[in-house]
This record gives structure tokens, sequence and C-alpha cells, in this order.
């Protein structure tokens, strides 16, 4: 594919709604090969735009050695309390569902914040007794 190949309709970027977007990347994707780089596109009003993957740097502390750092922080900074109930612990839920941690997992059950994300997933679709797409 060309960089300014124009995929899509003659709508501008700004018209074209997150799913309608999604196939249009997804096509951009599909008609190249395999490459790195970024997806060019231009719309019918000779808007282009841009789509790549990029890296996205996340830190992680590890539980270990943050929690008798974190201690020693609060233990010498009793007015920085506010912290403390701002800070969360992720990577348990894989670790959770190991049967032998089914005791653990039930005390924490009732302390859990539950938050829904959106994520692209791509696949084939699976009809389930009529019930569409898995």
């Amino acid at each position: 594919m060309g960089e300014n190949q124009k995929i899509g309709s003659s709508k501008s970027l700004c018209q074209i709604s997150i799913n309608d977007l999604i196939p249009i990347w997804l096509c951009a994707c599909s008609k190249s090969p395999p490459r790195h780089g970024p997806i060019h596109y231009q719309d019918g009003n000779q808007g282009e735009y841009l789509a790549d993957f990029v890296p996205v740097e996340k830190k992680f502390y590890p539980y270990r050695d943050a929690a008798s750092i974190l201690d020693e922080w609060f233990r010498a900074r009793p007015d920085d309390q506010g912290l403390r109930d701002k800070l969360t612990v992720s990577g348990l839920s894989s670790a959770l569902k190991a049967d032998k941690r089914a005791e653990l997992a039930e005390k924490l059950t009732n302390i859990a914040d539950m938050r829904v994300d959106t994520e692209l997933r791509i696949g084939r679709e699976e009809k389930r007794n009529g019930k569409g797409a898995r």
C-alpha cells in the first residue's frame, strides 16, 4: 500500500465514528505485508492521518521491595497518608486463580474495586446458539 493510498470513504476523519475507523485501519493493515512503521490514511477531503503501534513505557514495582520502602516512607511522613489511600495493588488476579490461593482470594473479594475497560479483540466470529460472536 502506498503511503498516501486512499482507503475508506470520502468522510473526513472528524465525521467517522470509532466503529468506522477500526475497520479502515484494519483494512490498511491487511493490505500491506507485516512491517514496522505507520499506516497513512487520506480521506476524501485530502485530510491525512496516521496510525501506528508505538512503544509506551510502563513502570512496575515489585511488591516485596516496594512494600518496605513505602512503610518506611509513611513512618517518616505521617502527614502523607493521602498517598496511602491512592495506592492499589495490581497483578494479583492471575495469581489468585490458583486453587491453593482460594482462601486468600475470598479474603480479598470484599475489598476489590472492579472496573470495566474496553479492548480491541480481533478474531473469527463464532455462533453460540444464535447468540452471535463470543
